[in-house]
């Protein structure tokens, strides 16, 4: 009786094993999954397109009729800077100029360089709406790129750790504000804490 027992035993861990075997070697389809959704955007392509990129400064949290908003869209024909007083959107001042596919392509390029779609989990818990009270405010869209373009990503100027954007704020704020001229600017952003 012995016997059976010690090689069925044996069968069974022996079962096990090759089962085990099996069951790892298998490509459930994980690592690779991870790598498309890691995978970065060549976002230069968008250059051909209607494909335009936002970024939306918001001011600190304040009374209504002194919030500010600074919103500069820059697409393939033209950038348009607009600012808007108050929580509702109500634009005051609007500054638009042209451009052309080669220089968005440099635009595209230089946020590509930068890893502008990189990404990282900000904290849990945390509220866009009332984050950084006392600071901006950052959100960054692909506009008219679909379900299949980079998401949107917003940082704050009360630290890094804040927010999903995990580029050089400083440098992309910089790149967003030099695509209308400077005297285009200082028009749009005179008497503002832009």
């Amino acid at each position: 009786m012995n016997g059976r027992r010690l090689i069925l035993a044996i069968g069974v861990v022996v079962f096990v094993v090759i089962v085990s075997i099996i069951i790892f070697r298998i490509d459930w389809g994980g690592s690779k999954a991870v790598q498309e959704i890691v995978r970065p955007v060549n976002i230069a392509d968008y250059a051909d397109t209607d494909v335009k990129v936002l970024m939306s400064t918001r001011s600190y949290i304040n009374s209504n009729q002194e919030h500010q908003v600074l919103n500069i869209t820059v697409g393939r024909d033209q950038t348009v800077g607009e600012l808007i007083n108050g929580y509702q959107g109500d634009v005051v001042r609007t500054e638009r100029t042209g451009s052309n596919p080669t220089s968005y392509r440099a635009f595209l390029s230089a946020l590509h360089n930068a890893q502008f779609t990189k990404s990282q989990l900000p904290p849990t818990g945390v509220q866009y709406d009332g984050v950084c009270p006392t600071g901006s405010r950052y959100t960054f869209e692909f506009i008219g790129a679909g379900e299949d373009g980079p998401a949107s990503l917003w940082a704050t100027s009360c630290g890094k750790k804040i927010g999903n954007f995990a580029c050089n704020l400083s440098g992309v704020k910089k790149l967003f504000n030099a695509q209308l001229p400077k005297e285009q600017f200082e028009a749009l952003t005179a008497d503002t804490p832009f």
